[in-house]
């Protein structure tokens, strides 16, 4: 019937009729690779058989594929893609073309040029692949006949008419395709290509914005980059590639390009793609356009020198990045991340390019990029510039930013009437770009970035072995380095801003203070003599200290024979540790600077808290502890440290004895309520990673108020600082309008927060870690049972959780205390299991598993871990004896499956448990916690793992039959008792424990486990 039909084909025998017909059905296939498979065999039969009508078959594809406007759905996408395909066997065939190679008076060339279009037209997926048809059959067309054949054609005339009105990008492409091909010069492109075209009139402002539609609508294919795209980009480099980078290259030779109009000509083309196009098209448009911007600018990037790379990275293109990066919601963060991550990439092993991207992001930025994203990203860029002809690079572009290097070249060093010209941003777009304000922040950063690049400066890697000659080469470049900071330096110094008159008034009384200082420390030296020199040293080391680089400035200014000064400096203490066991220098300056000044304790804090000692951070942290509510208890003898770490396990006894006196006061909790570990450390890390910034943010802006101490501070007992500083706080306290006592004191422990976080960061694996988790865990229990602050409460989780529990570091060595740890971990493991506060339970637990992590870093031996397992013991024991108990078996588990030991020593313990507990639920708890134990066995040693269970194995078979004899009602239990009997006897097969396991099987256990166990058990029977 099929081969009846009238389908054109009346000279094909009955069989190759149906044959046609069926494989033009069978190219409307979903089915995977169905379609390409009978377009191939299409395409075949075509080729072969030279008695089928080229077009019968061009009727025939859109007769069996039907398509209307009335279709919906797969089957009218499956019959379209099934015309594309139909046509593309008759394009691959060669039939087409041969046919009109033939005879050039046929139709069919446009014939078949006509049905591709109309059918790309149909549906916007189709267009692209119709458009790559075309392509392909015209390959080995000369150029009149695609004049005549195609781009006569109406149906293409018409498509281009339209094209840049609509949008669309295909047709754009096709255009330039052909004009890439002919080279022509005649209007048939519409208002597509301009005419006469020429890369410089494609990209002049005017025609690319009547092109804008088409590269907006060329989005649609995301996350696939349209063709169109690879053609602009080629385009756009063409002349790019060809010419040599005369800029840069100038730059390296410290000498300013004498043609900077052919230089800004050739990337003119680029200047107005990027500003009408990227910003003013994509990026001000969906967020679709804005992924497509930045997937543009990547594939440029690595094709482009490195001044046509500062275009392109153009303010709006830096600003939109921060915007999306300083978002962590944004529906582009992802994109925004990856498009950085190639950046970086991109400009890894290139320099110059690499200082172009520097550049920009900074200069756009106003010197915050890495600070507005929360990324490294500048910082490791600069960290990568370390040889010497590099670093000038990067100095000469820091200093265009601000100075015009012939000014300064020729300006005399006694005139600064000119600074402000020399100071001024290089273009317009800059100047209003940069305000004042903005300016002294960018400046900012180039002072602060400069040290940095000398620091990374390399100038050889041969160590000491280096002739003179090449010894002379390196400290010249070093100098020439130098000397291009200091033009920097010099105008930078001269600019000047008026004062305001409260500026002015603080000056002057600054001013008046330290010659009063000044007056005072020498009438002590002369009324006192012989006592005042001890005290004369200690301001002379905190002065070193804090200001390192006046010291080394004086030491370098001193005459050649420093024979003596180098005694000098050994007789006043200055290179010498203190040794009769009194506050070092660097606990009174970081005590001062934390108490008298509040906005540089921070920073001054990062510097030296490397050298705190163990005293000065003891009085930190008790600052932490302190509540004006209640009397604080002080040590008999604050001198004695060891006293003073007693004091601390006292404190932390009694706080945990006040958590468990409340926990045990409140209502009994429901057994099946219980949750899992994981669910308790995820709720915590989250409200810690959401909270944790708000308590810095909000700590910043407190940090400039007046007050800083509540006068229920003993502090000459909590920080030895001198009884008239004491006097100066409790006078300022009583000040009219002074804050209340208690606000005052959060203020102030807040910002020891601050100073722990630091020192935290910066010493992850010192012994003092544990110490400072000591203190900060008695007071995150105390703020939830006494009426805390919230803001300090999620402070101290924040530091807990980022700082110590998650720290790349722990602390380690012979110097940590097992006895210590074990105390630190019996606490842990006892607000893990009775805290009725979710937090500090999760809090409880992160710890556990730190301080277990740090017990497993000492290599004890197994009499030493003893002592570790008998308070997991303890801990279960509870668990079992105890209804109030909130220990979560999820909690145990994953302590073992960190830590395989601990369930091998709880393994016989948990075995005994279970069978004399009567709670169903918990028996049945427990059975999971055994089960992990086994499952923990899987990568174990097979040796020990097999000591354990021959120990244990007469309570296993008893417990086996025990549970079930008496199986549980619930399904789920009654699943668990069985995955629990089959995990055991998967265990004893693989240790091959086989004969001893069914020698201490009991007859009704062997009845209970063939029954109740199925297939798992037939290994098993006798």
């Amino acid at each position: 019937m099929e081969a009846e039909k009238e389908d054109g084909l009346d000279n094909c025998a009955p069989a190759v009729r149906y044959a046609i017909r069926r494989l033009i059905r069978g190219i409307s296939s979903s089915r995977e690779f169905a379609r390409q498979g009978f377009a191939l065999g299409l395409a075949a039969v075509l080729q072969s058989i030279k008695a089928v009508s080229v077009e019968a078959v061009m009727k025939l594809i859109p007769t069996l594929l039907e398509y209307s406007a009335s279709m919906k759905g797969p089957e009218a996408k499956d019959n379209l893609l099934g015309r594309l395909f139909g046509f593309g066997s008759l394009a691959r065939s060669g039939r087409v073309l041969g046919q009109w190679k033939r005879d050039k008076s046929s139709p069919i060339l446009r014939d078949f040029v006509t049905e591709v279009v109309q059918l790309g037209n149909k549906k916007r997926y189709l267009t692209e692949p119709a458009v790559a048809l075309i392509l392909d059959l015209t390959r080995k067309l000369p150029d009149e006949a695609i004049f005549s054949e195609v781009l006569d054609t109406p149906c293409v005339q018409d498509w281009f008419n339209r094209a840049a009105n609509v949008g669309d990008p295909d047709a754009l492409f096709l255009a330039l395709k052909f004009q890439e091909r002919t080279n022509v010069q005649r209007e048939i492109f519409g208002k597509l290509l301009p005419y006469p075209f020429s890369l410089d009139n494609f990209f002049t402002e005017e025609h690319l914005l009547s092109l804008a539609a088409c590269f907006k609508e060329s989005a649609f294919c995301l996350p696939r980059i349209h063709s169109i795209w690879h053609v602009i980009t080629d385009m756009l480099i063409r002349e790019e590639a060809s010419q040599s980078d005369n800029n840069t290259s100038s730059s390296k030779k410290h000498k300013k390009s004498k043609k900077g109009s052919s230089s800004e000509d050739s990337k003119k083309n680029l200047r107005n793609f990027c500003e009408v196009i990227i910003e003013r098209s994509l990026l001000l448009s969906s967020h679709d356009r804005k992924h497509l911007a930045f997937n543009i600018i990547i594939d440029l990037l690595p094709r482009l020198s490195p001044s046509s790379i500062q275009v392109i990275l153009s303010s709006k293109v830096v600003l939109g990045l921060m915007d999306i990066l300083s978002n962590a919601s944004s529906w582009l963060y992802n994109a925004g991340q990856h498009f950085l991550k190639e950046l970086v990439s991109l400009v890894s092993n290139d320099n110059d390019r690499c200082v172009a991207v520097i550049i920009n992001l900074q200069k756009y930025s106003f010197g915050r990029f890495d600070s507005l994203t929360k990324t490294k990203t500048v910082k490791g860029l600069i960290a990568k510039i370390q040889n010497g002809q590099d670093c000038l690079h990067l100095v000469q572009n820091l200093m265009a930013l601000f100075v015009d290097e012939g000014s300064v070249a020729d300006e005399p060093s006694d005139q600064s009437q000119t600074t402000d010209e020399n100071s001024e941003v290089g273009s317009i777009e800059d100047k209003e770009l940069v305000g004042e304000g903005n300016a002294d922040l960018l400046k900012s950063w180039v002072v602060n970035t400069i040290p940095f690049v000398l620091k990374n400066l390399k100038l050889t890697s041969k160590g000491s072995s280096l002739t003179d000659s090449e010894m002379i080469k390196c400290i010249e470049e070093k100098f020439q380095v130098q000397t291009e900071i200091l033009k920097f330096f010099a105008v930078q110094v001269s600019l000047f801003r008026t004062l305001s008159s409260n500026d002015d008034n603080a000056f002057k009384k600054t001013l008046a203070t330290e010659s009063a200082l000044f007056q005072e420390l020498l009438l002590q030296v002369l009324l006192h003599p012989e006592e005042f020199w001890e005290a004369a040293i200690d301001v002379i080391i905190c002065c070193k200290k804090t200001f390192p680089s006046i010291a080394q400035c004086d030491n370098s200014s001193a005459p050649e024979s420093v024979e003596g000064g180098t005694e000098e400096s050994d007789e006043d203490g200055s290179e010498e540790p203190n040794e009769d066991g009194s506050l070092e220098s660097i606990d009174v300056l970081v005590q001062t600077f934390l108490s008298v000044l509040p906005h540089v304790s921070g920073p001054v804090f990062r510097v030296f808290s490397d050298e705190i000692t163990e005293t000065g951070l003891l009085d930190m942290l008790r600052v932490v502890k302190i509540d004006l509510k209640g009397s604080r208890r002080q040590t008999d003898s604050d001198d004695d440290e060891d006293e003073a770490r007693v004091d601390i396990e006292d404190d932390d006894e009694m706080e945990d004895a006040d958590v468990g006196n409340v926990d045990d006061a409140t209502d009994e909790m429901e057994d099946d309520s219980a949750d899992e570990v994981d669910e308790d450390q995820d709720d915590l890390e989250e409200t810690v990673d959401n909270k944790a910034t708000d308590g810095d943010d909000a700590e910043a802006t407190k940090g400039g108020e007046d007050s800083d101490d509540s006068d229920g501070m003993d502090d000459d007992a909590m920080f030895r600082i001198d009884p008239y500083i004491a006097r100066i706080f409790k006078e300022r306290n009583n000040l009219p309008g002074s804050e209340t006592q208690q606000s005052q004191l959060m203020r102030f422990k807040l910002r020891v927060l601050t100073l722990l976080e630091i020192y935290l960061q910066r010493n992850p694996g010192k012994k003092l870690v544990l110490e400072v988790y000591a203190f900060l865990m008695q007071a995150f229990v105390k703020s939830h049972s006494a009426d805390g602050n919230e803001q300090f409460r999620q402070r101290i989780g924040g530091i807990l959780q980022k700082r110590i529990f998650k720290a790349k570091e722990c602390p380690k060595g012979f110097d940590v205390e097992l006895s210590r740890l074990e105390s630190l971990l019996q606490k842990a493991l006892h607000l893990a299991s009775r805290s009725r506060y979710k937090p500090v339970a999760s809090a409880a637990q992160n710890a556990t598993f730190w301080i277990l992590k740090i017990i497993n870093s000492k290599g004890c031996s197994k009499q030493e871990l003893a002592s570790v397992v008998d308070k997991f013991q303890y801990m279960l024991n509870d668990y079992f004896s105890n209804k109030k108990s909130r220990l979560k078996i999820g909690f145990v588990k994953e302590a073992v499956r960190r830590n395989p030991w601990v369930g091998r020593e709880l393994f016989g313990f948990a075995l005994q448990k279970i069978g004399s507990t009567k709670a169903e639920y918990r028996r049945v708890q427990t059975l999971e916690l055994v089960d992990s134990i086994l499952k923990s066995w899987v990568g174990d040693d097979v040796s020990s793992a097999s000591k354990v269970l021959k120990k244990h194995m007469a309570l296993l078979c008893e417990l086996m039959q025990e549970i079930l004899t008496k199986m549980p009602e619930n399904k789920s239990r009654r699943q668990e008792v069985r995955r629990f009997c089959t995990r055991a006897l998967q265990t004893v097969t693989r240790l091959n424990l086989k004969e001893k396991f069914q020698k201490k099987l009991s007859s009704e256990a062997y009845t209970l486990c063939e029954a109740q166990l199925g297939a798992a058990f037939v290994p098993f029977r006798q």
